[in-house]
């Protein structure tokens, strides 16, 4: 009877229609994978329903935003959560942090901190596509709801009582430090699977943390709490050209070592790049490293 009450309640939310299932099929991968229904909530109340009414039927769930990503995050063939349509409020700015709901894009976001001075450092290509909920990232995140599989929903975060899932994650990760501690590759970016190495540390537990990187498995998240940053005053951006990529490759660790804000770079112009030619640059392998401060 439960599922015949919330099915009615969702109706006008959820559409199976060709073209909508269609639309939903792709992002910004390779794959193509059709949802059997794509469902668009607009508030808190609906993403608990839908979650309960899909644990019921055992129906996998995925949420959606920008669809940038390109791995396939964001397609299912069980039920897509588009949040991206009506869950998309800035909540809240103040000076060093931000309360958004996870359909805000990266760029609308930007703007609005900007007039205090602020910003979001995660900064992918896709800012003008992407929303908050597919680039959450571990050193910025101080609090998330989540609605969890059965529908209920809670507070995870560093200064907020965890629940029992978060509650009974900490005993676990205790007694695996050192094993999770030599598992993880050394890297300054790694947003792949559940960062159990950020978990615990100096003595503090970030349950927030488990969330990023894990692509909606966990739950659904539907408002977070952000740090923000100063924005520089002052940016460079040197570039470098070398003579083939082995010498470009071994040169990337001292490049590193001058702890630059961001790198990138690519081997030889593509076609879309010759404009470029004009402005000076050649076709040779080239790094972008950008300092700021």
């Amino acid at each position: 009877m439960i599922d015949d009450i919330l099915l009615r309640k969702l109706a006008s939310k959820a559409y199976s229609d060709q073209w909508t299932r269609l639309i939903n099929s792709v992002d910004a991968s390779h794959f193509q994978i059709h949802p059997s229904m794509v469902f668009v909530p607009e508030d808190v109340t609906d993403v608990i329903n839908i979650c309960q009414y899909a644990y019921g039927k055992e129906i996998p769930l995925t949420p959606r935003g920008g669809g940038t990503g390109l791995l396939g995050q964001a397609l299912t063939q069980g039920i897509v959560v588009d949040i991206s349509k009506h869950l998309n409020r800035i909540i809240e700015i103040e000076e060093s942090y931000a309360v958004v709901e996870l359909g805000v894009v990266k760029a609308v976001l930007d703007k609005e901190l900007k007039k205090k001075g602020k910003f979001l450092p995660p900064d992918p290509s896709s800012s003008n596509f992407c929303t908050i909920g597919g680039m959450i990232a571990n050193d910025y995140v101080e609090e998330l709801d989540v609605a969890h599989s059965d529908g209920s929903i809670s507070t995870i975060g560093s200064s907020t009582q965890p629940d029992h899932r978060c509650a009974s994650l900490l005993p676990i990760v205790l007694t695996k430090l050192g094993l999770i501690a030599a598992s993880y590759p050394d890297t300054s970016k790694n947003s792949s699977g559940f960062r159990l190495d950020t978990l615990v540390r100096n003595g503090s537990y970030f349950p927030q943390r488990v969330f990023a990187g894990v692509e909606g498995t966990l739950g659904i998240i539907t408002k977070a709490k952000l740090r923000t940053v100063d924005i520089p005053h002052f940016e460079i951006l040197p570039v470098c050209e070398f003579l083939d990529m082995i010498s470009l490759l071994q040169s990337v660790m001292k490049i590193l070592s001058f702890h630059p804000s961001a790198v990138g770079g690519f081997g030889r112009l593509s076609s879309e790049m010759v404009q470029y030619r004009e402005k000076g640059l050649t076709d040779f392998p080239t790094v972008y490293a950008e300092f700021c401060g």
